[in-house]
């Protein structure tokens, strides 16, 4: 199943051989504490969830994914299913530190605006990508349109991704979880398919995250 990871961008490892050997050389931990760079949050994997650390995570999102090299804390994948031919993940991109966020303007969330701002910044993110010799990335629309959960201080969205050129649809699903010194940022990627199955594991992820 591993050989089908999926995303919006294009597989840089060509043959079934290269993404087997980029696969075999990932070092999965299976259970444990695992204190996120910074000191920020600690990870308490349970319920079969995988986790990779920075460097393998990066060989996922681009030698197999076919992504821009970026830095993050590493990722997140549930526990593997033998029947399906695609994988999703969570990327824990890093954490903002905004100091404490108020949470009095969730119910003012203007989603039409925020939509044509995120599509703005990836026309701008295009001629990177383009710079660098990856394919263009189209924002469609919202796969979920944003929404703040204030018991759990969590604000989720989804975006609804192809590559030019592509009918293939993916999903971005976006979580900012709340602390008193800023913000964790989660983003899960996967076939546009499987956004309820991302957003129904969204709550057992959440509670692996402890903040420091």
């Amino acid at each position: 199943a591993w050989l089908g990871l999926a995303a919006a961008g294009f597989s840089a490892a060509t043959t079934p051989e290269e993404r087997q050997k980029i696969v075999d050389s990932l070092k999965w931990r299976t259970e444990g504490a695992i204190p996120l760079e910074q000191d920020v949050a600690t990870i308490k994997l349970r319920g079969g969830f995988r986790y990779l650390d920075s460097a393998d995570a990066s060989k996922v999102l681009t030698d197999l994914w076919g992504n821009p090299r970026q830095q993050t804390l590493g990722m997140l994948f549930p526990p593997e299913d033998p029947k399906s031919d695609s994988v999703w993940g969570v990327i824990v991109e890093g954490f903002e530190k905004e100091g404490y966020v108020k949470d009095e303007d969730a119910d003012k969330l203007d989603a039409g605006k925020m939509l044509e701002e995120i599509q703005d910044g990836q026309k701008e993110a295009n001629e990177e990508r383009k710079r660098q010799g990856y394919a263009e990335l189209e924002i469609v629309g919202w796969a979920m349109p944003p929404r703040y959960d204030k018991d759990a201080k969590k604000l989720t969205w989804a975006l609804d991704i192809k590559r030019t050129g592509s009918e293939r649809h993916s999903v971005n699903y976006y979580v900012r979880i709340l602390g008193r010194r800023g913000y964790l940022v989660l983003n899960a990627l996967g076939g546009l398919d499987q956004v309820n199955q991302i957003e129904a594991a969204t709550p057992q992820v959440l509670s692996m995250v402890e903040f420091n």
